[in-house]
């Protein structure tokens, strides 16, 4: 994981192997592009209206490429998906637009505890993250068993610069040694010293369980179908959720195919999602967090952990131990 950014990283347009302008790069989303409508607009044919997003979301600059005419290359290769970039790296927009990448010096790299547990305080227990996500609740199935409150009462997820707790009611940070309350257990992650049991092992999925099958051709047009183990099924034809789930589980399976990394792979930019849902011409920006709350809402009621949909800032992603696209 990257530390949070000291200063403020930059790209810087070059032309003649030559600076011909600077441009800061915050946490909002910055989108280039030929059109008057971008943050920042380039004089190139060859660019579309909103061709790049940049953005630091976690300590790390993002880039994603807006499903653009004639596409970006990062380093010579083309951008695919959301893509963390590095101090010196170089995006070509369109073939002739050349930007280049420049992080401060001081941005240190501190990596996560590779062992994180969970301590129930009251319990006096601990559980160790066995891979990117750990379930709370009262069913016996749940990574820790709380001894009342919800089967599935939270989901914490090893994400950005640390770690995130999923309930009913959204997402929140968790700061390391830092009490929270779940169904009235107070809890906290704490870091693991030697001596405990390893995180993770290679026999770990990379994601939740489930399997996703999608398409575009069902019997009323696309499709999505989610099993888990026993009995554990959600279904949906031709609508919303169906083109969301779509969409997502298409995303992920083109990164995976492309060899991207696991903590890279999949994720939809918001922009991206409501015109593939909405099209062109949707105006309420709340649509889509109104429709994922809703998804997963469903997903709980049916015994999934509705938390496999991911997301960070201006993105989303499902990310599942397996993703078949018809």
């Amino acid at each position: 994981m990257l530390g949070r950014m000291n200063s403020t990283p930059e790209l810087h347009i070059i032309r003649d192997d030559q600076v011909v302008h600077r441009q800061v790069i915050g946490e909002a989303l910055l989108r280039l592009g030929r059109a008057a409508t971008s943050d920042l607009v380039l004089a190139d044919d060859r660019v579309s209206g909103h061709h790049l997003a940049l953005w630091v979301e976690a300590g790390r600059l993002w880039g994603r490429d807006l499903d653009s005419r004639n596409g970006t290359t990062l380093n010579g290769a083309p951008l695919t998906g959301a893509q963390v970039l590095r101090h010196g790296d170089v995006l070509v927009l369109g073939g002739e637009t050349t930007v280049r990448i420049h992080l401060p010096n001081n941005v240190a790299r501190v990596e996560l505890p590779s062992l994180l547990l969970v301590e129930d305080v009251r319990a006096g227990v601990r559980v160790p993250f066995r891979g990117e996500r750990l379930t709370l609740g009262s069913a016996p199935d749940c990574d820790l068993v709380l001894s009342n409150g919800p089967s599935r009462a939270a989901t914490l997820l090893r994400a950005g610069d640390g770690v995130i707790i999923g309930t009913s009611v959204g997402e929140f940070p968790v700061a390391l040694e830092q009490a929270f309350d779940v169904a009235g257990h107070q809890l906290k992650v704490t870091a693991g010293r030697p001596g405990h049991v390893a995180t993770a092992d290679g026999n770990q999925p990379l994601g939740c369980a489930y399997a996703l099958r999608v398409g575009r051709q069902g019997v009323n047009g696309p499709f999505a179908r989610l099993t888990g183990a026993g009995d554990l099924s959600y279904s949906v034809d031709d609508d919303n959720r169906a083109v969301l789930l779509y969409l997502l589980g298409e995303q992920s399976a083109r990164d995976t195919a492309a060899g991207l990394p696991p903590d890279e792979r999949g994720w939809c930019s918001d922009a991206d999602l409501t015109v593939g849902i909405w099209g062109r011409g949707a105006r309420d920006p709340n649509s889509l967090h109104v429709l994922v709350y809703r998804v997963r809402k469903q997903l709980g009621k049916l015994g999934f952990d509705p938390w496999f949909i991911e997301k960070r800032r201006h993105a989303l992603r499902v990310f599942l131990d397996h993703i078949a696209v018809e």
